[in-house]
């Protein structure tokens, strides 16, 4: 599926911004199982600050069918391909939920080296909960529509969400993502302390 990675477009743009978008990434058959993985696993509400941005993050097991196609070899060699790095075979994987008033502001990660973000739910556009990216070059704002992914080097990019608000179409907004995050080999010691 992902043989010659060098010459794919994604991987090109990956290697020269440190992002790359794949839309219909998911298929919409594989989606609602996917959520329902999601919605089904143990959670924990993640607080940062003093209470101003809080959000569900799930516990995704390699069990799940999300967690078995998050741990694939072609999701592997997605991230290798594209980060040209000796990953560690199996990724770090969660899921979080944003709902009315939740967002995260920007910020970069402290570990891994590739992340996939994976949008399993989205609110309508009037809704917010859109990815936003500060990079060199410029401010990039996404909205991740159902099935799309993310690929990004979630250290060195300034990443966050916009607040999730009432829509037009939509009273209770809610945005579902999962996340793979793949640690190189040589970075593996730095990581555990």
């Amino acid at each position: 599926m992902w043989s010659d990675l060098a010459e794919k477009p994604i991987v090109a743009h990956y290697r020269r911004y440190h992002w790359a978008l794949l839309r219909r990434f998911v298929s919409p058959c594989s989606l609602s199982a996917y959520l329902s993985d999601v919605l089904n696993a143990p959670s924990k509400r993640v607080t940062v600050g003093d209470r101003v941005e809080w959000w569900t993050q799930h516990a995704i097991g390699p069990q799940s069918s999300l967690g078995a196609y998050l741990h694939s070899s072609s999701i592997f060699q997605l991230a290798s391909g594209a980060s040209g790095l000796t990953l560690k075979r199996e990724p770090a994987i969660w899921a979080q939920v944003y709902e009315l008033g939740q967002m995260i502001s920007l910020h970069r990660d402290a570990g891994g080296d590739i992340q996939l973000l994976v949008c399993l739910e989205s609110p309508d556009q009037q809704s917010g909960g859109a990815f936003c990216m500060r990079t060199e070059e410029s401010d990039i704002q996404i909205q991740l529509q159902a099935g799309d992914a993310l690929l990004f080097k979630a250290t060195d990019i300034l990443h966050g969400t916009t607040r999730l608000v009432v829509g037009q179409e939509d009273s209770q907004p809610r945005r579902v993502t999962a996340v793979a995050r793949f640690f190189a080999e040589q970075n593996l010691s730095c990581k555990r302390r």
